[in-house]
């Protein structure tokens, strides 16, 4: 959830705390890292829990949690090495610096984080200039998705029939840079992301009204 738009610095301890079990979207572990972040006076401007398939809606999933934060705070002098180090951890820093928790482990690697915050001790890690901008290993990657799909309910074949597609896709993406593509073509695959999508999402559904 966004909070660029809101000046949390003129709110109140008690509106802080409303706005932060509104942000945290459930999490208790994302609710106390924003309350950690914003008593030490490092704002976030946007975070989210992470979402399962189905969570909010059939089509919007999101494998990672993460914290983002006003331009001008600097976190990052204040990761341990352990963090750092951890393959399921990103970190960003364009106009402002954001941290993404990937994994099973996503809530663990959280509290790390926290841990580092509430230290706040300036370690300035040597690792860190290599860690910044540099995106997940591929195979890290693969194998996050492939456990967050399957623990969202989807089928192995199922899982397999939408990478493929993504592929696919990807394919019809990289050939678009060079000529015309069959819009109908990429269309289809689309479709049938969706599809797979929904018939998953359909199949949670008529299970939860079971029980």
């Amino acid at each position: 959830m966004k909070s660029d738009n809101i000046d949390i610095k003129s709110l109140t301890k008690e509106e802080q705390k409303e706005l932060i079990k509104t942000y945290a979207e459930g999490s208790k572990t994302l609710e106390l890292a924003l309350r950690t972040l914003w008593n030490k006076k490092l704002y976030t401007t946007a975070c989210c829990k992470g979402h399962l398939l189905g969570e909010k809606h059939f089509y919007f999933t999101s494998m990672y949690s993460y914290i983002a934060f006003e331009k001008g705070i600097d976190v990052f002098k204040y990761l341990s090495d352990d963090l750092i180090n951890n393959p399921y951890i990103v970190l960003t820093s364009d106009s402002n610096q954001a941290i993404f928790f990937y994994g099973e482990n996503k809530d663990s690697l959280m509290l790390m984080f926290i841990t580092d915050i509430m230290k706040k001790k300036e370690v300035n890690s040597r690792f860190l200039e290599g860690k910044v901008n540099k995106l997940l290993d591929p195979i890290t990657k693969e194998q996050v998705k492939h456990d967050y799909y399957l623990k969202s309910g989807f089928t192995e074949n199922e899982y397999q029939e939408i990478r493929e597609t993504e592929d696919d896709i990807l394919i019809l993406r990289m050939k678009s840079q060079y000529n015309n593509i069959d819009k109908n073509e990429s269309e289809e695959l689309f479709d049938k992301c969706i599809r797979i999508k929904n018939e998953v999402y359909q199949r949670k559904l008529k299970k939860n009204r079971g029980r």
